[in-house]
């Protein structure tokens, strides 16, 4: 089968989606705005496009000579592949170009943002999500949630959707990894990136009041990003260096080995589609206390396997880390849950053969 995706390729999950389809022979082409491979991006039988400066068909004033110029670019390059479907990655950024590359079978696959925060944006991006969303066969959501959302911002008819996270690697994040690993004190571990909709800053702030509770709690703090600097100065300002260990960006590989050093895991995101992050955690049997959005009720029963936090709230937060400590029935209990969880809905395995054959089943569709 030969496939071709349009997205960003620095996004981990869409490369992680592309290797899987390349690995099972298919013949796979990528579409980018990146004028460069990104270093952590090797695999065979992947044929890059570059279209450079960015897709995004969001800017001010409204660039239709070169939405248009960009769409007919893309357009030939499709062309010349000729391939047997087509998948956008990420709505907002590449869905008006997945909509318009020809009569080609269509896939969406939504991300997060693209289904919550960014069609708030502006009247013209929720009008050019619409437009691009009604030309898909199929859309791909992450959680019930946004496929409700789907329903109700996109008017995106039921049969249309199919919902299903991307899910994670579990021959290599599973329970095992804890298995020869020295705890040393309680460690809390946060691997989301330094950026606004992650927010980083609440989680940070309530380090003061777990430490008071916990002198010895350490927070391994993973990410890189543009709050970088102004977190670390926070910290400082707080007086909590001592407390934190900011690893900075790590590489996918070693993640695993550092959840399962770790008894908890926080995620202080404003948005989410499907955590990618969350699965990981609750996979190497992290104890999860996360932000009560939409994205984390699909997969959090409050006090049954992990605990829910309100937006922004810090005293919360550091409440529920140390009620977390406390209880270790809680946490026992809830690592057998999860792990169940994770094996029956997020097996990148199950769910990416899922999604190979619903290309099939487009492809046969459209060949009748």
């Amino acid at each position: 089968m030969k496939i071709c995706f349009i997205g960003c390729l620095e996004l981990n999950h869409f490369q992680r989606m592309i290797k899987w389809f390349a690995a099972r022979g298919h013949n796979v082409h990528v579409i980018t705005y990146e004028t460069y491979i990104p270093s952590n991006f090797e695999f065979p039988n992947v044929t890059i496009h570059s279209v450079p400066t960015s897709f995004s068909p969001m800017l001010k004033p409204f660039p239709k000579k070169a939405m248009w110029g960009k769409i007919r670019t893309v357009r030939k390059i499709i062309k010349s592949i000729s391939p047997d479907i087509v998948n956008g990655y990420f709505l907002t950024e590449f869905g008006f170009y997945t909509a318009y590359s020809g009569h080609y079978p269509k896939i969406m696959v939504m991300t997060g943002s693209d289904a919550y925060l960014n069609w708030k944006k502006s009247k013209l991006t929720k009008f050019i999500n619409k437009i691009s969303i009604k030309k898909m066969d199929i859309v791909v959501s992450l959680s019930e949630n946004m496929s409700n959302e789907l329903v109700k911002t996109f008017n995106v008819k039921k049969e249309r959707i199919i919902t299903r996270p991307e899910g994670v690697n579990l021959k290599v994040f599973n329970l095992t990894v804890r298995d020869n690993v020295k705890l040393n004190g309680t460690q809390i571990i946060s691997t989301r990136n330094f950026k606004p909709v992650y927010n980083i800053e609440m989680l940070i702030k309530a380090i003061p009041h777990v430490v008071c509770e916990i002198p010895d709690a350490k927070f391994i703090i993973i990410g890189d990003g543009p709050l970088k600097q102004e977190l670390i100065n926070l910290a400082q300002k707080l007086n909590i260096s001592k407390n934190i260990d900011f690893k900075g960006a790590v590489d996918h590989d070693k993640i695993p080995l550092l959840l399962g050093s770790s008894d908890f895991y926080v995620s202080t995101s404003l948005s989410d589609g499907a955590s990618i992050s969350l699965f990981e955690a609750m996979a190497c049997g992290c104890f999860p206390i996360v932000t009560d959005i939409p994205a984390n009720r699909d997969w959090i029963d409050n006090g049954k396997n992990g605990l829910l936090v309100p937006v922004d709230d810090t005293k919360d937060l550091a409440k529920k880390i140390v009620m977390a400590i406390n209880d270790n029935v809680l946490r026992t209990e809830a690592r057998k849950v999860n792990w169940k969880i994770i094996q029956d809905s997020a097996d990148i395995e199950k769910n990416m053969i899922m999604i190979e054959n619903l290309y099939f089943k487009l492809i046969n569709k459209r060949g009748k």
